[in-house]
């Protein structure tokens, strides 16, 4: 994923024309969208948050952006009350 990122981010003048005049970015955020099966136990729900604590310091500190927003957005089956609590 880092890798991919930088690849791409080393193409932005090839990938978008304009940026040519520009020649500056700055990463502004980092997006993750988090699955839907993850949270179905709870082992998994606590695993999976220091996973996802382990993943935002390195995508941080691999991209030189101590200080990088994270946004995080789930996936919305049956909301907060599910009526299939612990069930895919």
């Amino acid at each position: 994923m880092i890798e991919t990122a930088r690849q791409t981010l080393s193409r932005l003048e090839g990938l978008f024309p304009e940026f040519a005049s520009i020649n500056d970015y700055e990463l502004a955020d980092f997006v993750w969208h988090q699955g839907f099966s993850d949270g179905c136990d709870q082992d998994m729900a606590t695993e999976y948050e220091y996973d996802l604590a382990n993943l935002i310091r390195d995508v941080r500190y691999d991209m030189g952006v101590p200080d990088l927003p994270v946004l995080i957005a789930v996936s919305g089956q049956y909301g907060y009350d599910s009526p299939y609590p612990g069930e895919h």
